[in-house]
């Protein structure tokens, strides 16, 4: 760990062995020193930051607890600045996603499939924009968005949007809304380098009138150029201990409002869980490898400390599935 790191550790309220203070750990302190830190960054300009777009980029994903939160923006000011949209850094948004009658998206999320889609329609509420996107996987890496303005997000797509997201997915299927979800993002852009970090917290989902929330999880999302790296967060993500990772807001949203896709045992879908409940006990989550053949039923973590653990999962039956794979993690206090 750099003497910065253990620094900014330091100032926001965590102990040497990982213990939080109380007035981090609780949300009214993690609110009110993330406000106080944003407030300290330079800000950037909706207008400013057009040049950074980065609509066809390569995408990293991290997952942590949110008592990181602070401890990292610390880190990030030198080299960051921060989106401020009338007169507020970190802004609202709602999104509804869309899906075929057979959740062909969801599917090929949860397969991994090299070249997927996720369709939805997005409101940047501080700013008043609406759009329908088209999120793509190239297969190569790579993650295209394709959008269109519009007016405001509908229940029921409108035919010529549907025509716009059959030709972006290249697919001839009706496409249905399948569930809301909501959460607050902070943008950074780099102040050198054609970079921008999102870190997304307060996540919710709501589906017919059923709500849920995703914990005290931050999702955040590093977009750059193909071919380039560098990246000043990448390197303090490496420090605290964090490793890339991934997981869709919309998967995890359909599996815990929608029983019947739990049935799928998927392990993408469980991946996705097991990283929310690892990174909201403060556990650092990095890529499983299959250890051994399935052990007793009942989870087991050895030990919150940051050295290898292993975390057990249950088996049932004599039947094999994902779900009943043994993985090393690495654990990590935050």
């Amino acid at each position: 760990m750099t003497k910065a790191t253990a620094a900014a550790i330091a100032c926001t309220g965590f102990g040497v062995d990982g213990s939080v203070a109380r007035s981090v750990a609780s949300p009214s302190g993690d609110h009110a020193i993330i406000e106080e830190v944003l407030r300290s960054f330079a800000p950037i300009t909706l207008e400013e930051m057009n040049g950074v777009e980065l609509l066809d980029r390569i995408d990293t994903k991290y997952v942590f607890g949110q008592a990181l939160l602070p401890a990292l923006l610390h880190l990030l000011r030198p080299d960051y600045r921060v989106l401020e949209v009338n007169g507020q850094r970190g802004t609202s948004y709602r999104t509804l996603y869309y899906d075929t009658p057979t959740y062909r998206h969801f599917n090929d999320h949860q397969s991994d499939s090299f070249l997927r889609s996720k369709v939805r329609y997005r409101e940047y509420m501080g700013s008043g924009l609406c759009f329908l996107e088209v999120k793509r996987k190239t297969g190569s890496g790579r993650t295209t968005k394709i959008r269109q303005r519009v007016e405001s997000i509908p229940q029921v797509m409108p035919a010529e949007h549907l025509t716009f997201v059959q030709n972006a997915c290249g697919a001839n299927e009706p496409h249905t809304s399948q569930i809301w979800n909501s959460f607050r993002r902070i943008t950074f852009v780099h102040r050198l380098r054609q970079e921008r970090l999102t870190i997304d917290c307060g996540v919710s989902f709501e589906r017919e009138g059923v709500q849920a929330m995703l914990g005290p999880v931050c999702i955040a999302e590093l977009k750059q150029p193909e071919g380039v790296d560098g990246s000043p967060f990448t390197a303090i993500m490496e420090d605290l201990g964090q490793r890339p990772t991934g997981m869709s807001k919309y998967c995890v949203g359909l599996l815990k409002l929608v029983p019947c896709m739990r049935s799928t045992r998927s392990r993408l879908g469980h991946r996705s869980h097991s990283r929310e409940r690892m990174a909201a006990a403060g556990g650092a989550w990095v890529r499983p490898e299959p250890l051994s053949t399935p052990q007793s039923a009942e989870w087991r973590n050895i030990s919150p400390v940051p050295t290898v653990s292993v975390i057990k999962l249950s088996t049932k039956s004599g039947e094999m599935c994902e779900e009943d794979l043994v993985y090393r993690n690495s654990f990590k206090p935050l």
